[in-house]
């Protein structure tokens, strides 16, 4: 993690609820609206909802090199293409979930 990383993580964790508050007044609105444009109407597994207890008492960044030694994870895919995640996006529009 760097320095930077951990000063805007505990900055964060210091004024969680307003922070929390203010994220989720930004996005519910506007997703809801992309979805009711969009026609999704029936209930979807994405939300961009953030629920301030599953924040609480947890680390907010993580030192990704520190991890990958210590458990010698390998990314499946070690770098997301644009290609990737519109084929993601595809397939929550066949599912109606995403707008």
């Amino acid at each position: 993690m760097t320095f930077q990383g951990s000063i805007v993580s505990h900055f964060a964790k210091l004024h969680l609820d307003s922070v929390v508050d203010d994220l989720n007044d930004e996005i519910l609105d506007p997703w809801a609206d992309l979805q009711a444009e969009a026609g999704v109407s029936e209930t979807s597994p994405l939300s961009p909802f953030v629920e301030k207890e599953l924040l609480r008492d947890n680390d907010l960044s993580l030192d990704a090199g520190l991890f990958i030694k210590e458990t010698g994870f390998q990314y499946r895919h070690p770098k997301l293409t644009k290609d990737e995640v519109e084929d993601v996006i595809e397939s929550y529009r066949r599912m109606n979930w995403w707008p």
